[in-house]
């Protein structure tokens, strides 16, 4: 299984903080599986590509009580197993964070990528 992980910190963020999350994904290609207020999850939409290799995104939004720097925990995932470097579930994962370190609705910089 090919996982990728990445954390954000987030600053001059808004109140809807979660629409934008669902509406990143959904511009990307996913479809929500299952949203709360802190939790989101999405898979990509079938037809592209082999049913093993598409990707789950889950993003965790860590907010602070304080309204400081808001953390995002995003998460990618596929079954396939990333025997090379270039593998579609980290094009994927790659592609996910442009768009949010690119997002207008917030200031992003990239805590850690593994």
């Amino acid at each position: 299984m090919a996982r990728y992980t990445a954390t954000f910190s987030i600053m001059g963020y808004n109140d809807h903080i979660h629409s934008t999350v669902c509406d990143l994904l959904k511009q990307s290609g996913f479809r929500l599986l299952h949203e709360s207020q802190d939790y989101v999850m999405g898979s990509e939409q079938p037809g592209s590509v082999k049913f093993f290799l598409l990707t789950t995104a889950e993003i965790l939004i860590d907010m602070p009580k304080d309204h400081s720097t808001l953390t995002l925990h995003m998460l990618v995932k596929n079954e396939e197993l990333p025997l090379k470097r270039a593998n579609h579930c980290k094009d994927t994962f790659d592609r996910l964070q442009t768009v949010f370190l690119n997002c207008g609705e917030w200031r992003a910089s990239l805590k850690a990528s593994h």
